[in-house]
């Protein structure tokens, strides 16, 4: 994953585990982002 709007910034790596909990919990709203 990386932010699209600084691609020289790197990226970050996840699990596919940890990516689900992610989205889980952006769909859910308790990410503030």
């Amino acid at each position: 994953m990386r932010d699209s709007k600084a691609p020289e910034a790197g990226h970050l790596t996840l699990a596919p585990d940890s990516f689900a909990v992610l989205l889980q919990g952006i769909k859910a709203g308790k990410l503030d982002l």
